[in-house]
């Protein structure tokens, strides 16, 4: 069984993104000359799920992460914004980290809808950042 991601079950607009995950799932074991874990086909699907939920949310740069995971990001002017995906427990966490003009911050709990707002460009997310 292939662990490749079916474009024909993505919008079209979506495909180009299925093309990038589909390429980082075959990344071998220590892909980044250490010990870097294959990317998690979960960790593709949860971010596609993200990117589907709107439709006015502009296609992100697909990272792959070390852990096993990916990162999408959004590269802006006034800066940039980033989402992870890590599914290497039974939970699949996301974390969020803003780089904006006037402030830098890692944010752990942001609202979808308010993530998803932002990147569409309606407006900055207004969050309380978390000091643990």
């Amino acid at each position: 069984m292939s662990d490749e991601i079916d474009p024909a079950d993505w919008p079209d607009k979506l495909r180009p993104i299925v093309k990038q995950m589909n390429a980082l799932l075959e990344l071998e074991p220590g892909w980044n000359s250490y010990d870097a874990k294959p990317i998690q086909r979960e960790a593709c699907t949860r971010g596609l799920e993200m990117l589907q939920a709107r439709d006015d949310v502009p296609l992100p740069q697909v990272v792959p992460r070390p852990p096993g995971g990916i990162q999408l990001e959004w590269l802006g002017p006034d800066g940039d914004f980033c989402v992870e995906f890590d599914c290497t427990t039974r939970m699949c966490k996301i974390g969020v980290t803003l780089d904006i003009e006037e402030w830098r911050s890692e944010v752990s709990l942001v609202p979808l809808e308010t993530m998803l707002v932002w990147i569409g460009g309606a407006s900055r997310p207004a969050v309380e950042v978390r000091k643990d």
